[in-house]
């Protein structure tokens, strides 16, 4: 029994030893590949950055600034990203953007997003509060409209809608509250659901082995993607959906008693290279039906303003310019370059808006 417990010993000192070593060498790789020691580096970008919410899957979290290189991401005691407005100016015209990752702006640094770019246009007598959130759809903008966007009172509410809520498309999870998509932004937004996900994320924090792990994981196993059914045509039970949205967004600024400027959406359809395969973001849309798909999908956008109505506009200009590759970073997101065009179609409604109102005597 002596001799058996020692060999237990024996080889539980060699395992340990065999352990530390190896999580030593992942540890010295980590300080090589990162030029920092993994203790005192931060958590990934998305856990540094939003934080659970009981309604909208995710928020951003309150004042935090996350630098990644030549990448800088700055909160607001808003929850929202920075755009350079002072938003306790008394005699500011407050205007509020709404939208998923395009509004967010995912890819560029703070200076770079369109909402900044909006407010350096405008300047100091307009005070732009970017509520975008990378996956957010028509309908985490209505929980927006509803709760969260009154209490800023904006004269104006930007809406940049499309490519969320054409994800839903062909989805069989897809239901009235846009079930399936919510679900999704767990995993979108590196969120953890389950104790056990959430301890996992705490381990890798500090241990380089997990690290070392999910590196080797992302180079060599790559599984086999699920097979699904790809269209060519319309969905109408997400068009209908769509367009419900789009009717309570706009009925939730007139109840707030902003005007409403509704954006369609814009992409870059080079970069969908295979025709007959599909993006991740829209699983079930073959790459090659999508510019009709979402010409068709932005016309239900561009039917939400009826003619002649004093507070709501469609910012149809947007589709009447001819952008460029350089103009995005990737499928859908702008770059430095395309954020500053845009901005300046915005910039141009929202002043031409905001003469014609002071020349008949109503002023925001």
């Amino acid at each position: 029994m002596k001799r058996l417990s020692v060999l237990v010993a024996v080889n539980f000192m060699v395992f340990c030893t065999i352990v530390i070593s190896f999580e030593l060498a992942a540890q010295l790789l980590y300080f090589v590949h990162n030029g920092r020691p993994l203790f005192l580096d931060q958590a990934p970008l998305h856990s540094r950055l939003f934080e659970i919410h009981p309604y909208l899957v995710a928020r951003p979290r309150a004042s935090v600034v996350v630098d990644e290189g030549d990448k800088k991401i700055t909160t607001t005691p808003l929850h929202t990203r920075w755009t350079g407005a002072d938003i306790q100016g008394q005699d500011r015209i407050q205007i509020a953007v709404l939208g998923g990752s395009t509004t967010f702006c995912t890819g560029v640094t703070d200076a770079d997003s369109w909402p900044a770019l909006l407010q350096q246009e405008l300047g100091d007598g307009f005070a732009v509060i970017n509520y975008g959130v990378p996956g957010y759809s028509t309908v985490e903008n209505i929980i927006q409209m509803a709760l969260l966007v009154p209490e800023q009172r904006p004269q104006f509410v930007i809406f940049f809608e499309g490519w969320n809520d054409i994800s839903n498309y062909h989805e069989p999870d897809t239901g009235p509250d846009y079930y399936g998509h919510g679900m999704r932004q767990y995993s979108n937004l590196g969120l953890p659901v389950l104790g056990q996900q959430r301890k996992w994320q705490l381990a890798g924090s500090f241990l380089a082995t997990i690290w070392l792990v999910e590196q080797m994981k992302k180079r060599f196993w790559h599984p086999k993607r699920r097979s699904v059914k790809l269209f060519d045509t319309p969905d109408p039970f997400v068009d209908k959906l769509y367009m419900r949205n789009l009717q309570t967004l706009k009925l939730l600024a007139e109840h707030i008693g902003a005007r409403a400027v509704f954006v369609p959406q814009l992409l870059d359809y080079d970069r969908f290279a295979d025709k007959n395969a599909s993006h991740w973001w829209t699983e079930h849309i073959r790459n090659g039906a999508l510019p009709d798909l979402m010409a068709r999908f932005n016309d239900r956008l561009l039917q939400v303003c009826s003619s002649g109505e004093e507070n709501c506009k469609v910012l149809d200009e947007v589709l009447k310019q001819r952008w460029y590759a350089d103009d995005f970073i990737d499928e859908g997101h702008f770059s430095r370059k395309g954020n500053i065009r845009f901005a300046g179609l915005v910039a141009d409604c929202i002043r031409n808006w905001s003469k014609s109102e002071r020349l008949s005597g109503n002023v925001p």
